[in-house]
């Protein structure tokens, strides 16, 4: 489909870090079936300074003139584009809810929550003021878009309960595998050697400790194998038996990159324990790379593993040692892995691969368009 799409985004399509590589990972999904246009309002320094200051003062406040500048900006810069009839961000609502002319666009907008799910879930301690001023910016950006992608069921329920978005112009679509598809269809647990991988640069919250810590029951519990803990993102002074810290790979770099895809070709599980989380991009690269998922019952994880098919989810509060005997059984069935394996492969296939995003993501151009 030939069309012409302005993507909006605070900071250039090829920075890999703008909301942890999101951003850029969608416009590398979109840019072979699309006329992408790069349309860029980035955060004065002035703002970054201040939020500085306001943080340094432990002060939560949002300051009224952003969005008069936001909305000066967005309006000043879309006027260039008149050939351009699509706009697309993502986690843009302080823009795209600052009280913009849509100048007879049409907008996509995405995220993995609405502002209402992160207030004491992500974010705390917020003042009245600030929680008064991002709601009402949430509750803009969602009547002002045509139209509305959410990567999990959860996010999708948070904007029909929490701002009344109707549900016939919201569809769900995960996020694509940043990943090259490197798959090689040869998983099985008929071996000695279990390993598991681990990516996140969040110790408490992605709960690092409970991933270490089922590692450990499970070498304890299940004598026949050895289990094996990968965790990439971070490093410890603390040495722990059967676990191995790689650091950080970052994607963006050929030889991390590939040094990340040989670990997911590695492994015979993810594991995730996470605390707080929307919609993980990584469960995409272990759906990619057939690995079930063990994660838990929060955010859109919840509906995002299928339990018991691809994966296992655990209540948040559980410890890992509560993880090892669902995790052993399905390792002493190889039978039953590779069912679970195959699932997630398939999962993948239809609904976690860049191809997958860009048939529904068609089908809403078209929709929108007519």
């Amino acid at each position: 489909m030939n069309k012409k799409i302005g993507y909006v985004s605070v900071s250039s399509l090829d920075d890999v870090k703008t909301w942890s590589g999101t951003v850029n990972n969608l416009y590398l999904t979109m840019h072979d079936s699309y006329d992408i246009v790069p349309i860029i309002i980035p955060k004065p320094k002035l703002f970054s300074f201040a939020d500085k200051v306001l943080n340094k003062l432990k002060i939560s406040y949002y300051p009224r003139f952003y969005s008069s500048y936001y909305r000066r900006a967005f309006n000043k810069e879309i006027g260039k584009y008149e050939d351009v009839d699509i706009l697309f961000g993502c986690a843009l609502s302080h823009i795209f809810g600052s009280g913009i002319d849509k100048n007879g666009k049409k907008i996509i907008y995405l995220s993995d929550a609405v502002f209402s799910q992160m207030v004491d879930y992500y974010w705390f301690d917020l003042s009245a003021q600030r929680k008064k001023a991002l709601n009402q910016l949430e509750s803009n950006a969602l009547n002002i878009a045509d139209y509305l992608i959410y990567s999990s069921e959860w996010g999708k329920e948070g904007a029909i309960s929490g701002y009344g978005v109707n549900e016939n112009k919201i569809s769900v679509m995960p996020f694509p595998a940043p990943l090259e598809d490197r798959f090689l269809n040869n998983k099985t647990v008929d071996k000695e050697e279990i390993r598991f991988l681990f990516v996140g640069v969040a110790w408490k919250r992605k709960g690092t400790d409970d991933a270490i810590e089922c590692i450990q029951k499970l070498n304890s519990v299940d004598t026949k194998h050895k289990y094996v803990l990968d965790i990439v993102g971070l490093q410890s002074d603390v040495a722990y038996e059967n676990v191995v810290f790689h650091g950080k790979l970052m994607r963006s770099d050929d030889k991390q990159r590939n040094e990340l895809i040989t670990l997911y070709q590695k492994a015979d599980f993810f594991i995730l324990p996470t605390k707080a989380e929307c919609s993980p991009v990584v469960l995409s690269e272990a759906y990619e790379y057939g690995l079930p998922f063990i994660s838990t019952r929060t955010g859109g994880v919840n509906d995002l593993v299928i339990d018991g098919e691809t994966g296992f989810l655990f209540d948040v509060k559980d410890k890992g040692s509560v993880y090892a005997e669902r995790i052993a059984s399905l390792v002493n069935n190889p039978n039953a892995y590779k069912k679970v394996s195959d699932a997630c492969r398939k999962r993948y296939e239809q609904r976690h691969s860049r191809e997958s995003w860009i048939r529904e993501f068609d089908r809403i151009i078209k929709e929108i368009s007519e």
